[in-house]
């Protein structure tokens, strides 16, 4: 396999550090021609910086906008339910990849969910309840900045990396605005034509493995 690049985001809201590890593949390499194999080189080289550019670019704004609704929400010692929903669909419909954004109380428990539909499992759910969240949820609320997770299996079925925002009243923590991202799509949105079955694909968040289109073993 080729791998291509790893990719370093470093959103603009520092210290925020984001390794991501992209390997492609054609499934019928072997098939190539030496020219071929050359010229899809340079093809998935090409393809690795607009990767990179893109993912970054839109990260760092995709983070800058939901830091925005935790500024709102500081700024007024919490926001309206119907506005924030209003705010957040519209993130949401906005942003590739965002699946949803949520906003867990200062107990970790999620209160309100935009969408709704399809994440009727993580309403008031305790998202502490495994030891590494905890660590991670405790420490983003003490720094007071924002925090990028590695890759995480939802309730909702399919694997994710989250943004979690402190949000603050009256100098007191109120919990955390939180971005979803659905790996998956997140990829293929990036990636375009290159993500079908003609291709393999592995996806690395800070080394681990987040997506994986094949079976190795076959």
């Amino acid at each position: 396999m080729k791998k291509i690049k790893n990719l370093i985001l470093s959103p603009v809201l520092a210290p925020v550090v984001f390794l991501i590890g992209v390997i492609l593949s054609l499934a019928l390499w072997y098939e190539l021609s030496y020219h071929g194999k050359e010229a899809l080189q340079k093809t998935l080289q090409t393809k690795a910086e607009l990767t990179r550019n893109d993912i970054q670019k839109s990260l760092e704004a995709n983070i800058l906008t939901l830091k925005r609704m935790a500024n709102r929400w500081e700024a007024r010692n919490g926001t309206p339910k119907q506005e924030w929903h209003d705010d957040a669909r519209n993130y949401v419909a906005d942003t590739p990849g965002l699946t949803t954004v949520e906003w867990v109380d200062e107990t970790y428990h999620v209160r309100w969910i935009e969408p709704l539909e399809g994440n009727e499992k993580a309403q008031g759910l305790y998202i502490a309840f495994e030891e590494e969240r905890k660590k991670v949820l405790e420490g983003a609320s003490e720094r007071h900045k924002v925090t990028l997770t590695p890759p995480l299996d939802l309730v909702q079925g399919y694997k994710a990396f989250l943004v979690y925002l402190p949000v603050y009243t009256n100098n007191q923590f109120g919990g955390f605005i939180i971005g979803i991202y659905d790996i998956k799509k997140t990829l293929s949105h990036y990636l375009g034509d290159l993500f079908s079955e003609e291709y393999h694909i592995e996806l690395f968040i800070d080394e681990k493995l987040a997506f994986q289109n094949f079976d190795k073993a076959i």
